[in-house]
């Protein structure tokens, strides 16, 4: 696990050659995939931060990279995703907030202070 978390975070960051962004890249280390719906007014992102496809980003979410956000996600409002991977159709609800932690619709992954990955279901 942290392995993926690592070098998932190395992409986003630019450092390993040979690897691109998918996406459009909207303003310095943002990239997001078509039909995204975001509010930008209330939301925070800053990158490194990948948002694929068909995602939905609801008012005062905040978005600190490096993250990648899977196509079809779904950010309730005010919403926190910090260092954090979520895999595709990942809903997380209003006022959730998780920080360094793998995510998909049926598990979530988290690293301790120890960097050891604990599973939660």
């Amino acid at each position: 696990m942290t392995d993926y978390w690592s070098v998932l975070q190395r992409v986003l960051r630019g450092e390993v050659a040979e690897m691109s962004m998918p996406g459009k890249e909207i303003e310095p280390g943002v990239w997001v995939g078509p039909n995204t719906s975001i509010e930008w007014g209330s939301s925070k992102i800053v990158g490194p931060v990948y948002i694929g496809s068909s995602v939905r980003i609801e008012h005062g979410c905040s978005v600190i990279g490096p993250a990648w956000i899977g196509h079809g996600c779904h950010l309730r409002k005010v919403a926190k995703v910090i260092r954090r991977v979520l895999f595709e159709y990942t809903r997380i609800g209003e006022g959730m907030e998780f920080l360094e932690m793998i995510v998909s619709p049926r598990y979530c992954a988290g690293l301790t202070r120890e960097k050891s990955p604990i599973l939660l279901r």
